[in-house]
């Protein structure tokens, strides 16, 4: 069972590659809601996806969610199985965002089969383990990029893992984040955690 988080803002396009990629999903619950946090409070079910005002490929729910269950160890960990991030001309995809000494930047390569406990996935058109929430629901801010970040840093830090499928995309049709930054072309900064982010990636010798 899956819950899926749409917005007022989500485009008629949306809602058709919606119903395409619902194809083969048995069970699952469409919520409505003005942003992740608002939709959190109103899921039930054991996964959740919040799109936002992008789209997602048709591809998205059954390959992401097929990675929950595979056998090995760390994907046993999985809190997150996040999607490519393309924009709406596809020149170029990003899969995630990784730490480095300048700040948190977009990856353009997939740069690993496996899952890594210090990967920063975007929320939109990311698929995530509900339960894995709890702890940080009460930190979102509602804010797409800023969440994306406050929610990878808390599963780093309680040895959950995050997964970049390069097999799903999702088409962001808004750029920035509160019109600060292209967070598909832009690297860009923040305090938060940031020197425990840089301990944790020096120590997972991520790069």
């Amino acid at each position: 069972m899956i819950d899926i988080v749409v917005n007022h803002n989500t485009p008629a396009l949306a809602n058709t590659m919606l119903r395409l990629a619902l194809n083969g999903i048995k069970e699952f619950h469409i919520i409505k809601a003005k942003n992740l946090k608002d939709g959190l409070s109103k899921t039930k079910s054991e996964f959740v996806i919040y799109l936002g005002d992008g789209i997602i490929s048709t591809n998205c729910l059954t390959e992401s969610l097929d990675l929950f269950h595979k056998s090995s160890s760390q994907f046993r960990k999985l809190a997150m199985v996040a999607s490519a991030v393309a924009s709406p001309k596809l020149v170029r995809k990003t899969f995630g965002y990784l730490l480095d000494e300048k700040g948190v930047k977009p990856v353009y390569k997939r740069h690993s089969s496996m899952p890594y406990s210090i990967q920063i996935g975007y929320l939109p058109g990311a698929i995530l383990r509900t339960s894995a929430l709890d702890a940080i629901i009460p930190q979102l801010k509602g804010d797409d990029l800023e969440d994306s970040y406050r929610v990878s840093v808390d599963f780093w830090l309680t040895g959950r893992m995050c997964y970049i499928n390069p097999k799903a995309t999702y088409v962001a049709m808004n750029f920035s984040s509160n019109n600060r930054i292209n967070f598909i072309e832009d690297p860009w900064q923040d305090n938060y955690m940031m020197d425990e982010l840089k301990r944790s990636w020096k120590r997972e010798m991520v790069g």
